[in-house]
Parts: C-alpha cells; structure tokens; sequence
C-alpha cells in the first residue's frame, strides 16, 4: 500500500530518519521496509498561519512554506495467513493498523475474549485480527504466537512497527506535528523588504558584522526583521508597534527588488542577493541576505548619481589635448593640483597627483611624495612627459620627475 502526502521540505531528513528507524523493526519481522520518495516541491501560502499573523497586523505579509509531496510505501504484516487489524484497550478504545478496515462493533464489545484459547478476562490489550477472507477474531496477547505462527513470539514488535507506522504517515501531513515549526516559514521577498524599510525607517540600518564587532552598539537591522516576520506574543507585539506608524516608500522598495533581480555581477553576495530576490519565498536563514538588498540598492543608487555628475562634468569641461612629446622635459605654466590620491603597492604608498594646466589639459603624475604643492595651488611645472594616455573618453599626459619651475 501507499499514501501520498505533503510535508515541509525542511523536515524531509527528520521524516527519512524515522523511516529508518522503523525499518530496523521490519528488518527483524522479514517484512518489506518502508520506502519514501520525493514527488515534487513547490511553496503555498500558510492559510492557518497568515490568518494568525492578521489578527495582530491587519498588514502582516503571507506566510509562505516550501513542502515536498511524498509517497510513503509499506505494508501491514501478514502473519500465517492473518493480518493484524487493530490493538483495543480495555476501555474499548481501538487503535487500527494503517488502511484496516473497522472492527465491527460486536468484536470491540468483547474485548478481552480470546477466541484461540477460549479465555475471557481483563485484559491490557486485545488484539482483532483477520484472515485471507476478511473475516475478523480477537486473540489475547499471550496466544497470538500459537495462533499466528512463527512470528509472533514477539507481538510488541509487530505492534511497534504498526503504530510507528500509523504515528509516521500521520505526523507527516500535520503541520502542528513534530514535522512543522515556525521556523519554516518563509515570506515574500517583497514582504522581507517592506519590513526591513520598517526597520531602517525606525531604527536605521545597522549590518550584522558591525553589531558583532562593536558590543553594545545595537541590534542588527535583520534581526529585528526576523522579530517582526517570525516572533509570536507580546514580545513581537511590541516590536511591530514600533514600526506601526512607519509611511511605506513603495517606489524605493520595489525599486531596489526589481534591481537586485537583475544586478550583474559575479561575486558571491551579488548572486546571492539576485537569487533570493527571484525566489518566490525566502525563509528565515536568509533574511539577512534580503534584508541587506535596501541599503546595497542605495549605495548602487548613489554610485549611478556620482558617475552621471562627473560625467556631465567631463562634457562641460575644454577638450583635453596630449601635452609635449614623449621623452621631452618641458616646462609648463599655469598648472592647477586638483587632487591628490594616496595609493598603496606592493612597493608601498604611491601619490597620484592630477592635475590641469589653463587650456583645460589632463596632467597625472605618480610620486613617491606629496611635497609639489597643496591641493587648489597654480604652479608652473617643469616635468619629463612619460606617455599619453587616455581616461573616461578624455585625453591625459602622464609625466615623471616633476618640480616647480
């Protein structure tokens, strides 16, 4: 026999241990081991689940679970031509094996009969079972190994298979079971960003690996978002009111998703992020993944705003023309000390000094000083032009060994 049932992905490994744990008992009773196989996986909204959270915040997101629908194949055992039906307690509860038929009613009201040895009397346990033909009998404990033969010199074993079996298939499809936990809940990566905009918004962004490094500096920004989307209570009470009067900047939050979908780049965080904000639900273990998408997507943002400044910059500046021929000392005037880099090497620091000279002309020259002249100075420069060169579409005239004239 099979059923076909669906359990959170997250508890696969603790259902395929329990399955190998009955096994040992199969093993021992020669019947055939129980087998599980995974179907399909897919995420479906947490109906029980989103309906609980709605009750505190009429706002609060889906709650979403990733489950594996599984097939769970075994047998009941068949012993000298019976098959073990039902165990009933003396108070006449009946606990059947899995997919055995019902005890008739006439049977349960006799519990504590044996039909084998004739006996009737308290009992701790009756056991009904049934022929090749349907046909039901109750049978004490201390008979059922005459009765059914060679197996059942140990009866405890059979039932354990049993009940572990009956417990299994059907803890597996209970979401309130040792199969299911709040743990596994997994939420939009829409929803994992308005929450942690709540956050930022009241709390400001703080990283993990700053918290860490700096004691008593405050609680990561994806903690609190995981207190928000996943704490029960009064506690969480608390935390969601901090952020109830938080005004949403939709356009931001849906912006820095629908950039994370599609970030070029290679590097691990950058196909972490684009992962995840393609998923259709994110759980608790990388919240902190998504929560980090607001705060990357503004510096990204704020790049993308300093690249168009300077380049509007560029184009409102002279045209830049190579300066004196390669190899030539020449002297020249007017010369302006824009900035002043500091570069470190593997042969230590570096000055890389640019500079522009009054036709609008790009000067750079790598020094092992910064003693020229302050940042914002107009010199007149003797130097040794070294090459020509060209950066961001404009020409520029690398030189060495440069002084004031």
């Amino acid at each position: 026999m099979y059923k076909i049932y669906e359990v959170l992905s997250s508890k696969l490994d603790a259902l395929r241990a329990r399955i190998t744990r009955i096994n040992k008992i199969a093993r021992k009773l020669n019947v055939t081991p129980i087998t599980l196989t995974a179907l399909r996986t897919f995420i479906e909204v947490d109906a029980d689940a989103t309906r609980k959270a709605r009750k505190w915040d009429s706002d609060a997101p889906d709650v979403m679970r990733e489950r594996t629908e599984v097939r769970i194949d075994g047998e009941t055992p068949k012993l000298g031509g019976y098959t073990f039906v039902a165990r009933i307690d003396p108070d006449g509860i009946v606990f059947g094996a899995p997919d055995a038929p019902d005890v008739p009613n006439a049977l349960v009201d006799r519990r504590g009969a044996c039909d084998h040895c004739g006996l009737d009397r308290k009992r701790s346990a009756t056991f009904a079972v049934a022929n090749e033909d349907g046909e039901m009998t109750l049978v004490g404990r201390n008979c059922l190994g005459d009765f059914m033969g060679a197996f059942a010199n140990d009866p405890h074993m059979v039932w354990k298979f049993l009940e572990d079996f009956e417990s299994l298939t059907r803890d597996a499809s209970d979401p309130d079971s040792a199969f299911g936990s709040k743990g596994d809940a997994m939420f939009s990566p829409l929803a994992v960003l308005t929450a942690t905009f709540k956050v930022i918004k009241t709390h400001g962004w703080l990283a993990a690996g700053v918290a860490f490094n700096n004691p008593g500096i405050g609680k990561p920004t994806a903690s609190r978002v995981r207190d928000l989307l996943f704490e029960t209570g009064k506690y969480a009470d608390a935390k969601r009111a901090e952020v109830a009067n938080v005004i949403l900047d939709t356009d931001r939050i849906n912006g820095a998703l629908e950039w994370a979908r599609t970030v070029e780049g290679d590097s691990d965080y950058i196909r972490n992020i684009r992962t995840l904000a393609n998923a259709e639900a994110v759980g608790y273990k990388h919240i902190g993944f998504v929560a980090s998408i607001i705060p990357a997507h503004d510096k990204a943002m704020e790049r993308e705003t300093e690249r168009v400044r300077k380049a509007e910059a560029r184009k409102a500046l002279p045209e830049s023309n190579w300066v004196g021929d390669i190899g030539d000392r020449i002297t020249i005037k007017y010369v302006t000390l824009d900035n002043i880099r500091e570069l470190d090497g593997n042969f230590g620091i570096t000055y890389l000094h640019k500079m522009t000279d009054a036709d609008g002309n790009e000067l750079v020259w790598f020094a092992s000083n910064d003693n020229l002249c302050k940042v914002g100075d107009t010199i007149n420069m003797t130097a040794t032009v070294k090459r020509h060169g060209e950066f961001n579409g404009r020409k520029n005239t690398v030189v060495n060994r440069a002084k004031v004239a």
